[in-house]
C-alpha cells in the first residue's frame, strides 16, 4: 500500500513558480486580474429561448454585455419591449452560443413573410411559445431533425435561412 504525501502550503505554491523569461505585457499585474464574463448566452435565434419569449439578436446581447439597456418581455402590440435591463457595469467578455439546431426554423418562424412562417409549428411557437418543446424539441428526440413539409427538399429552406444574416 503506497503512503500519500502532503506538501505544505508553501511547498506547494513554490511548484507552481514562474518561469517564464518572456517580457510581462503592457498591463501585466504580477498580482493578476480576475475577469468578469458570460460564456454561455442564447438569442432569438436559439428556440430555448426563444420559447421564452426572447426577441433580442446578438447584436443586442454583446451590446448589453457592453453595458446599454435591453429590452424585455412583455411586448406591446408593436412588439416594443415594456421593460429594460441593465447591468451595472460591462462585462469583460460575452459569447453568444445558440445552438445550431433549429435555426433556420426560429428566423422562419419569427419573420412574417419568410418561407413556413404560417406553417403550423411556427405558428403554435409564436402564439404558444411553450409549446416548442412539444414541437421542435420533440423532432430532434426522433431523429428527425426537421419538418420536411416545412423546410423542403433536403431541408433547403431551413438550411438557407439558417444562414441568412439579414433577419
Amino acid at each position: 500500500m503506497r503512503s500519500l504525501t502532503l506538501l505544505s502550503s508553501a511547498a506547494l505554491l513554490a511548484s507552481f513558480a514562474h518561469t517564464s523569461t518572456a517580457q510581462p505585457c503592457d498591463n501585466h499585474d504580477p498580482l493578476r486580474r480576475p475577469h468578469f464574463g458570460d460564456t454561455h448566452v442564447h438569442t432569438a435565434w436559439w428556440f430555448d429561448a426563444r420559447s421564452q419569449d426572447t426577441r433580442n439578436k446578438p447584436d443586442a446581447a454583446y451590446r448589453f454585455a457592453k453595458g446599454e439597456a435591453l429590452g424585455i418581455k412583455p411586448y406591446d402590440e408593436n412588439d416594443k419591449p415594456l421593460r429594460t435591463i441593465k447591468i451595472d457595469r460591462p462585462l469583460d467578455f460575452t459569447a453568444v452560443t445558440d445552438h445550431s439546431e433549429f435555426m433556420g426554423e426560429m428566423r422562419m418562424c419569427n419573420v412574417q413573410g419568410s418561407p413556413g412562417y404560417w406553417h403550423p409549428v411556427c405558428m403554435a411557437h409564436r402564439y404558444f411559445p411553450s409549446t416548442t418543446f412539444a414541437t421542435l424539441a420533440a423532432m430532434g428526440l426522433s431523429g428527425k431533425m426537421r419538418w420536411s413539409n416545412m423546410c423542403g427538399d433536403n431541408h433547403g429552406l431551413c438550411l438557407e435561412q439558417a444562414t441568412n444574416r439579414s433577419l
